[in-house]
Parts: C-alpha cells; structure tokens; sequence
C-alpha cells in the first residue's frame, strides 16, 4: 500500500495503536468530540479504516495495523524531522503539506477536501516538488536588501491581512523599503501574490531545533523574508532574491535535517 487517504482521527487511531499519542502538524481528530460520543467516534474510526484495509484483527480479536500501512503511519508518528510547506499562488490555492522524515524513508502527508492524501515520496521527489512553488522572477538587482524593526514589520502585516493595503505601503515606505517591494509585501500578505512559507524542524534530545524560510513573489521579483534577533532587539531583513537563492537556501535546510541523506 504505497498511498492512504485518511482524515485525522483515522490517522490518530493508527498511530495510538503504534504507541503514539501525538502527531507534528495533524490535529487530534478526536479532541473536541464531547466525552458521551468518544466511544462511539472511536468504534466508527475502526470500522472505516478496517473497510480501508488498514486495520487487522489479530487472533485475540484485536485491532492491529496492517503491515504496510505500518510502514507509512510509523514514518508519521515518530518522525525524526518535519517539514511544513505551505504556499498559496495568486491564481491557485496549494493545499498544505507536511514532509516527515524517520532514517531514509520520507511520507507526504498533503491536507486536500479535509482529509489526508498520505504518500510515499523520495527525497528527489520532495526537492522538486518544493522547488515547483519558487517563484522564476529574474530581479534586476538580487543584492538590495532592507532591515526593519520587527514590531513595524508586523505592524504592516496585520494592516495587509485587514486589507488595509495603503496604510502598509505607507508604513513600509516610511521605514526604508522601496515602494516596489513595499507593494510585494503588502500583496503577499493580503494574498493576491505568491507566497510560499517553510517551517522545518527535528527534536533531538529533548531539544527541538527549527528553521524556516518566506518567499514573496510576483513576474517581476522574489523577496526573502527573515527574522533576525540583534542583541536584545528583533528584526525583519527583506532581500530581493533569485530562484538559485532560493533553492540553495532549501537545500542546505534539506541537508541540515536529514532530508537529503
């Protein structure tokens, strides 16, 4: 079974009875059903993925995974490394997914119509698939860059996300940014250009450690968006960016957390 379509309870059942009781980047399906409706909930979780031949029943008459959904949900729920991809295209809504890594083998888990569509996936598949949402643009200058104060760089994304596009321009412009990128930001955050966000992280020894990379784009230039703590104060640094810079920045994320062997 190279492939599941599962929504988050069937998926949380699978990985409790693999002695997992949480899951980076899925919901708990059944947190929010009331206590009196649990038992049932779970009992229609079983029969669903037992139709789906995920589940066996063992000779005590107990449910267990079936082998090779096995394999995929154990790559889920003990995960050595994750990776959060979601990108949204002026002209198309990409569905969000999570990459999990356990050793060599990777699973895509991508959110589509409020269920799952769980894959096997190489770490080649996975570059390319990332690398596919990266903006083309060709900037003019990729060495121009900007360095704002945290607090007004979200200031200006909170004004962008209520629409407010005029007063984030104003308030970009006011702070050093020139209008072209200022209107980039403004349109990305306001959803009406492309934008793709990144989060990977792992927990090793107890200690989770995590990076992330948002790209802004449109047919004219792509901007990196990175915070950047200064002493005691935090920054935003705005670079304009081309698509090499982009993929060599993934990369070496891939690499830095096992995704690239």
């Amino acid at each position: 079974m190279e492939n599941l379509v599962l929504d988050s309870k069937e998926i949380m059942y699978l990985c409790a009875l693999l002695g997992a009781n949480e899951v980076y980047g899925i919901d708990d399906g059944f947190a929010f059903i009331p206590k009196d409706r649990l038992s049932q909930a779970v009992s229609e979780t079983a029969d669903s993925l037992m139709r789906k031949g995920c589940l066996e029943m063992d000779f005590d008459g107990n449910n267990t995974v079936q082998s090779d959904t096995s394999d995929i949900i154990k790559t889920i729920a003990y995960s050595q490394s994750h990776l959060i991809l979601h990108s949204l295209c002026s002209d198309l809504q990409d569905n969000p997914c999570v990459f999990y890594r356990n050793g060599n083998r990777i699973v895509k888990a991508e959110f589509k119509d409020n269920v799952f569509e769980i894959t096997k996936i190489t770490a080649e598949e996975m570059k390319l698939e990332i690398c596919s949402r990266f903006s083309e643009s060709s900037p003019q200058n990729s060495n121009e860059s900007y360095r704002v104060l945290g607090d007004v760089f979200e200031n200006a994304r909170e004004l962008a996300v209520v629409g407010k596009s005029e007063e984030a321009t104003k308030l970009l412009c006011e702070n050093g940014i020139d209008g072209q990128s200022a209107e980039l930001i403004v349109k990305g955050y306001a959803q009406k250009s492309d934008f793709v966000s990144i989060v990977v992280s792992c927990t090793v020894k107890g200690q989770e450690s995590t990076d992330g990379m948002v790209t802004l784009s449109d047919e004219n230039i792509a901007l990196d968006i990175a915070p950047n703590l200064i002493g005691e104060e935090e920054y935003t640094d705005i670079s304009v960016v081309s698509l090499e810079t982009q993929k060599t920045k993934l990369y070496n994320m891939l690499i830095k957390y096992g995704f690239q062997g």
